[in-house]
């Protein structure tokens, strides 16, 4: 079944084991497997992006056709799922970062969805992983006020001084003469 398609919580996790078994060929290297998901068909894309860290662990971020965002990180060999997304009708996207935010020298994973689904949505939270621990934790988070625009609007997180900064473009409508 195509998780993925069907907005699936469990779509990381089926992703690491259908990635992790394809790794099992001897001639596949993780370095190659965004050119073989790409040979698969499907219009998946996978793009690595490497742990500030530089202990070779990086984050496998998948694309779907049907607007997923699929998060993996490879340590040691090993797929562990951190989180999907999903958007509708293609609106908005999903965005990853890595900072210090638990002041342990170590950068954590930041994810969030950039965009709203309807103009009065609230701006969604980051999900936080403490990439220090196997399989990495998701760190509480909760922000100090809630931002609700009524208007479309673009969200933006940023680590600054060990901490998550949120900014915000808002996109008023624009005036239609029927």
């Amino acid at each position: 079944a195509d998780l993925s398609a069907a907005s699936s919580p469990q779509a990381a996790a089926a992703y690491a084991d259908a990635l992790q078994t394809a790794l099992q060929n001897p001639l596949l290297t993780l370095e190659s497997l965004p050119d073989w998901l790409k040979e698969q068909g499907g219009g998946a894309a996978l793009f690595l992006s490497p742990l500030p860290q530089g202990n070779g662990e990086r984050v496998l971020h998948i694309t779907t056709p049907q607007g997923g965002s699929i998060y993996l990180l490879e340590r040691q060999g090993r797929l562990m799922p951190l989180g999907a997304h999903f958007l509708s009708e293609g609106r908005g996207d999903s965005r990853l970062a890595f900072g210090d935010l638990t002041g342990d020298g170590q950068a954590e994973i930041i994810l969030w969805q950039d965009g709203a689904e309807a103009a009065r949505q609230a701006a969604p939270l980051p999900q936080v992983f403490d990439a220090a621990q196997t399989p990495p934790q998701r760190l509480p988070f909760a922000a100090q006020e809630s931002f609700t625009p009524g208007m479309a609007f673009q969200a933006l997180w940023q680590v600054q001084d060990g901490a998550l900064r949120f900014e915000s473009t808002l996109f008023e409508a624009c005036p239609t003469l029927v």
